[in-house]
């Protein structure tokens, strides 16, 4: 394998590899669910989010154009294309607003975290992020990558360092078997491998698309995913769970602090910074190339927009957990799952209208999860 062809699943996995990730060890991590739940978990959920991006992928290609709403509207008519496109920002822009809520709650925690300083940390990092989306519009992805192959290097560097510390003294005990309200968990899982934002602009490169970079970066993504969450699960207590869930904020950062090392708190700041920056940036690109698809051409108008939103809800920091599981997903499954699933099934080949009975039945699943 050629370097270049890494550079597409690296940039998946910079898109992907955000605030959810540290999110998963207090919700979904081995000291919750139990090793083999985790595991089983993560597997499935990587194997789901696979196929359901590679139908998108297919999908959007199918078109001329290589938009999602131009193919939408192909399939389901201009209106109901307009409706699903709408959807799919707004799942696009609850990824934004995760990614920037902890990046906000990391840079806050050097400061008094009072409503006035959440407030100005919101306002200039959200200009911050928006310049340097500016700069870097029209080759964004050379961003993304560059900032994930550093994530990685640091994720890997953490990953040992945590590996090291003694464990948890008071563990969480697991659970005996899996159970329907551990099921009602896997769209947190599915979140983590989310990197739609980016495959429109994936399928329009200039470099002829494979479908196996996706593939690439789901390996990619769920290699570190397994790592870093094993490594932190077993620093954290019952205690420590508790308060991380309390207090919304990401599990490598309080676990960084909880060994006492000044370097491993630093690099884990960095590490965040990063990773949220890159997803965020990732993922606006996302959400500013569905909107301009309906015609609106003032990027600018955009970002200002995008700037005022990111100021008030970093502000006002809403749980993380509960607007993945409960917003985000259930956006997510509609557009992402159902739109090409249902397309491959009245017009794709053998393999994939199985693919796509695979999703659907997937998506139609996720849903159910909301009303158990």
């Amino acid at each position: 394998m050629k370097i270049s062809h890494l550079y597409w699943p690296v940039t998946f996995f910079s898109t992907a590899f955000g605030a959810g990730i540290f999110f998963l060890p207090q919700a979904v991590g081995p000291g919750v669910l139990g090793m083999k739940a985790f595991m089983l978990f993560i597997v499935i959920a990587m194997s789901v989010s696979m196929m359901a991006h590679y139908l998108f992928f297919k999908f959007i290609i199918s078109h001329p154009q290589k938009d999602f709403l131009a193919a939408s509207s192909t399939f389901i008519g201009e209106r109901a294309a307009a409706i699903v496109c709408v959807l799919f920002i707004l799942s696009m822009i609850i990824i934004v607003l995760i990614n920037f809520i902890t990046l906000v709650n990391v840079v806050a925690s050097f400061l008094h975290d009072g409503f006035w300083v959440r407030g100005g940390v919101s306002l200039l990092l959200s200009a911050a992020l928006s310049a340097a989306w500016l700069a870097f519009s029209q080759r964004i992805e050379h961003l993304i990558s560059r900032m994930a192959l550093v994530s990685i290097v640091l994720v890997a560097i953490l990953t040992l360092f945590f590996l090291l510390q003694p464990a948890g003294a008071q563990r969480t005990p697991a659970p005996p078997s899996i159970s329907l309200q551990t099921l009602v968990l896997l769209p947190i899982f599915l979140f983590t491998f989310n990197f739609t934002p980016c495959i429109q602009r994936f399928a329009q490169s200039a470099v002829r698309p494979q479908a196996r970079s996706i593939l690439f970066g789901k390996i990619l993504i769920l290699a570190f995913i397994a790592m870093i969450v094993i490594a932190i699960s077993r620093l954290l207590t019952l205690d420590d769970i508790s308060i991380i869930n309390g207090r919304n904020v990401d599990s490598l950062f309080y676990t960084a602090g909880l060994t006492g090392n000044s370097m491993a708190w630093l690099g884990a700041a960095l590490l965040l910074c990063l990773l949220t920056g890159g997803a965020y940036i990732g993922t606006l690109t996302g959400v500013i190339d569905g909107i301009t698809s309906f015609g609106m051409a003032g990027k600018k108008g955009i970002i200002a927009g995008n700037i005022v939103v990111c100021t008030l809800i970093g502000t006002i920091n809403p749980s993380i957990i509960k607007i993945i599981s409960s917003w985000s997903i259930p956006v997510i499954v509609m557009t992402v799952f159902f739109i090409p699933s249902l397309y491959f099934l009245q017009r794709g080949d053998g393999q994939q209208k199985m693919v796509g009975i695979a999703v659907l039945c997937c998506g139609i699943a996720v849903i159910a999860t909301l009303f158990v």
